[in-house]
């Protein structure tokens, strides 16, 4: 039995699949946080968007047939290749998710756990924070959010939601955000494993993950530039 937990999550995920109610007054903003029509000071042209709606304002029309609005951008199918690759979502590409271990009992896809690996370019620039969000085409929970060897080493740390006392939150839109940081802490992110992720499941046809590609996942902007020109946001399939 799910008992749905609304305090202080307003327009967020209730813990039950469902969403908590959202207020006439809360809009949201660019960064995709739900605020008070008073404090949102975004709007189309500032954030550039091209679709949804910011601050209360609808940005253009609706996107193609095929694809989705995403933070105010049309992108394309949720596996930008047929089919999603079954091992990493993208080979070639600074962060990516690659499949670490799967639970599978009678034909059914139980749990998975994910690697969020970061692999720049040699004398790429390197990022000092990142602010990612992961997607599923299934209903999934996370359950477990761990740095890795290339968050300790940097002496980062997740930022933990006041809320729920968990090292990332559900957003609305059913994504999971986490926020990888250090106060007054400026070193660079090396090559390595940032997180990894455990997922709960429950699917006979499995389910696929990606990273959402959005404005400003990392910082610096040199970083975030090196990021933004890769394909990152391809799928991951994980099969029973």
């Amino acid at each position: 039995v799910c008992e749905p937990d609304c305090q202080g999550r307003a327009c967020l995920a209730d813990g039950c699949g469902g969403s908590c109610e959202c207020p006439d007054d809360l809009v949201q903003n660019a960064g995709g946080d739900w605020v008070s029509k008073d404090d949102c000071t975004d709007d189309c042209t500032s954030a550039g968007w091209q679709c949804g709606a910011v601050c209360g304002q609808t940005c253009g029309g609706t996107c193609d047939e095929g694809k989705e609005c995403e933070l105010g951008q049309c992108h394309g199918d949720f596996c930008l290749q047929t089919p999603c690759d079954l091992d990493v979502s993208c080979a070639d590409c600074a962060l990516s998710l690659r499949l670490v271990e799967k639970q599978v009992e009678k034909g059914r896809l139980l749990e998975a756990t994910l690697a969020l690996e970061f692999t720049p370019r040699e004398n790429a620039p390197l990022p000092r924070i990142a602010d990612f969000r992961i997607d599923s085409n299934q209903d999934v929970q996370l359950l477990s959010l761990e740095p890795g060897d290339a968050s300790e080493q940097a002496g980062k740390s997740f930022f933990v939601d006041p809320g729920t006392n968990k090292t990332w939150r559900r957003r609305a839109d059913g994504t999971f955000q986490a926020m990888l940081f250090s106060a007054g802490n400026t070193t660079e992110i090396q090559a390595g494993r940032i997180a990894t992720l455990r997922f709960a499941i429950g699917s006979k046809i499995g389910a696929a993950f990606r990273l959402v590609r959005r404005v400003e996942t990392m910082a610096p902007p040199l970083a975030d530039n090196e990021l933004q020109a890769s394909k990152y946001d391809q799928g991951l399939m994980v099969v029973p």
